[in-house]
């Protein structure tokens, strides 16, 4: 019998304003809220790290639940992967983004993740 993958949470985040070419950062993790801490205090990813120290802030933006790791390198294989799957990108234009948008500790709904997608 083949074992199954472990399960977990993909998630994530929008980069505002943008830390040089990176305007996202998408992720996995097997525990989300400790994960999710990490990234917003400084201790997370090193690219999540940089950008808050230069004064970017981070919007977790989308999660997808249920999921394994190859679910994560498969989104991170897609050309412009994080853009295309960002509400932040694709509902306002660059100019209507707000100014000063701030770290969010708010989780959004989780998005139902099907094999069709």
């Amino acid at each position: 019998m083949a074992r199954s993958k472990p399960k977990g949470y993909c998630y994530l985040f929008h980069i505002h304003p943008a830390y040089k070419h990176a305007a996202h950062y998408l992720g996995w993790t097997h525990e989300l809220a400790p994960r999710l801490n990490a990234h917003l205090t400084g201790q997370g990813a090193r690219l999540t790290q940089v950008a808050l120290a230069a004064g970017c802030s981070l919007t977790l933006v989308r999660i997808w639940k249920d999921v394994d790791r190859s679910f994560e390198r498969q989104l991170k294989k897609r050309k412009n992967a994080p853009a295309q799957l960002c509400p932040s990108v694709v509902l306002q234009s660059p100019s209507t983004r707000p100014a000063n948008s701030s770290t969010t500790s708010r989780i959004p709904d989780y998005d139902q993740h099907t094999q069709n997608h």
